[in-house]
């Protein structure tokens, strides 16, 4: 039986997501030919479909919702009716068009159709969820041809004594085998696999376990990552990792391996003017990006308690899919953005945004002054590994210090903490406080700002060709 692939699928999706950063995989039209050419086997097995039967049917689910990335939409069907098949007392449910990105959990569209289970299908982020309901990661199975990896190690003299071996989750079941390939022709080196992982009581970096005897530290370091050259999770890790000096990229998608240098130090350096951005502001836009992160409450809360500190105005956004249309509208009102996300929902490349965009992290060096950060070791796109960290209530006294962007003095003169005796006003506004506020509120000439005529009037009637009002022609 052949499978049928619909184009028109792939445009399930809402136009919010004006950039597609979903796919990691190299080029989408390659990673879609890949797929596009598995026999009806291989896309049983890229799917997983014995896996999610025995999950769904050991645990007596009756209502499954089935999470799909915007490139796998097309075999939907073909995944539902595998399933359906050996299941009769399961009710499946195809999400798409999630909320925010597809490698978080929506599990709020799933609650929608009530289910009580959720698989999730391609790339993830693997943070820890706020999910209520019990999920299942199919990560992929696409193909790396591990020779071409051990041919071109040989063929190229490695300098470095640390190697770390990471990869994007669809080469997940590869893991065990490239590192034992790693350690046969590195046997003088120290290999450090990384493997994925959903345990969230071991250590982990970006869903990755990290190795017992893998040490922060070390120096002259080389990265061995299987994946596209430009995935979120190579970037990521880079920046994370400061002492990885170069790597080797290996993309199965389009079968290219080749070395490539660590860029990390040019992007943390960015970072620190946005830090000073921060700084600047006088109202800060905290945009929600995502709802499945576990502890993304409590990050609300923390940044809330930053901006009292140091006498900012904070705002909190909630937009859907992020685009720089959306947050133009806030231009005039807001100073500097926040992006609460998932670590792959981290934004590195703002410059198409009218006001300075930034991660937690960034926040957090800019708003905390217990914390100090100089473009080196200790940047993370994981908010959990500092949203419980102290705050530096002192900050809130008077004290001068000088932007570095303009020169000019920062005074903050507001004191929050006041002594329990001392009463604190606290003004309440409402969502369109700031709209009505300005002179201006869009295209619309023909609704005054004086109009309050809200009686009930009769409208028209007839059809298109002749209404009871207009006066009746004869010679028509």
């Amino acid at each position: 039986m052949s499978v049928l692939h619909d184009p028109a699928a792939l445009k399930l999706f809402s136009d919010d997501n004006i950039v597609n950063q979903d796919i990691s995989h190299g080029s989408e039209e390659n990673f879609l030919n890949i797929l596009q050419n598995l026999s009806e086997n291989e896309l049983y097995t890229f799917f997983d479909i014995d896996k999610c039967i025995k999950w769904i049917d050991e645990n007596k689910f009756q209502r499954t919702a089935l999470q799909l990335p915007d490139s796998y939409l097309n075999y939907a069907y073909f995944v539902v009716k595998h399933i359906e098949e050996r299941l009769e007392n399961c009710k499946l449910y195809v999400l798409a068009d999630t909320s925010y990105r597809s490698c978080c959990v929506d599990d709020i569209a799933a609650e929608h159709a009530k289910c009580d289970s959720l698989i999730h299908f391609g790339e993830s982020c693997l943070t820890l969820t706020s999910c209520r309901m019990p999920v299942l990661y199919i990560l992929g199975n696409l193909p790396v041809n591990i020779e071409l990896i051990k041919d071109f190690i040989l063929n190229n003299e490695i300098e470095e004594e640390n190697i770390v071996l990471v990869y994007d989750s669809s080469y997940n079941k590869h893991g065990e085998e490239i590192y034992d390939t790693l350690k046969t022709i590195l046997n003088n080196k120290n290999v450090f696999h990384f493997p994925i992982s959903t345990n969230h009581d071991e250590k982990r970096v970006i869903g990755r376990s990290v190795p017992k005897d893998f040490n922060d530290d070390l120096e002259n370091v080389l990265i061995l990552f299987i994946g596209s050259s430009d995935s979120p999770l190579l970037t990521l890790w880079m920046m994370t990792f400061v002492n990885i000096t170069r790597g080797i990229v290996y993309d199965p998608v389009l079968n290219k391996i080749e070395f490539k240098e660590s860029f990390a130090f040019r992007l943390l350096r960015k970072r620190l003017f946005l830090i000073e951005k921060v700084k600047d502001a006088k109202s800060i836009g905290l945009v929600i990006g995502t709802l499945g992160v576990g502890g993304h409450n409590e990050a609300i809360q923390r940044v809330r308690e930053l901006c009292k500190t140091v006498g900012k105005k904070l705002y909190v956004f909630s937009i859907g899919k992020l685009n720089e249309a959306k947050l133009a509208n806030f231009s005039n009102e807001i100073d500097a953005f926040i992006l609460l996300s998932c670590p792959f929902g981290v934004m590195l490349d703002t410059h198409d945004y009218f006001k300075p965009l930034v991660c937690l992290f960034e926040a957090e060096i800019g708003l905390n002054g217990y914390k100090s950060w100089f473009a080196g070791k200790g940047w993370t796109s994981e908010f959990l590994n500092f949203i419980n960290d102290k705050i530096d209530n002192s900050s809130c006294k008077d004290e001068v210090d000088v932007s570095l962007i303009t020169g000019q003095i920062r005074r903050t003169d507001i004191n929050s903490y006041k002594s329990d005796k001392e009463c604190q006003d606290i003004q309440l506004y409402s969502a369109n406080s700031v709209l009505s506020s300005r002179s201006w509120k869009g295209l619309d000439p023909s609704v005054r700002d004086d109009e309050d005529d809200l009686t009930i009037k009769e409208g028209i009637k007839g059809i298109g060709a002749q209404y009871a009002s207009e006066p009746f022609d004869k010679n028509a």
